[in-house]
């Protein structure tokens, strides 16, 4: 048995939910709203926007920018 070393370097992307909607909707179920804030909502009478999460299936309406959690 032989020792051998091997060095690699890894780089890791974070992810934002933007990104994993604009990755996977159809460009015709989304669209940035004309606000100040540029948010991204799902739009159209019907889009695909459901994800299953944890065994619960949940519905993504949008991202939203300048959103106060409510604390400091």
């Amino acid at each position: 048995m032989t020792k051998s070393r091997t060095k690699c370097t890894l780089y890791f992307k974070k992810e934002t939910i933007e990104d994993f909607i604009l990755a996977n909707a159809d460009p015709t179920e989304i669209a940035y709203d004309e606000t100040v804030d540029n948010n991204l909502r799902y739009i159209g009478a019907n889009p695909n926007n459901y994800v299953s999460f944890n065994n619960e299936l949940w519905r993504i309406i949008g991202t939203f920018n300048n959103i106060d959690d409510g604390q400091e």
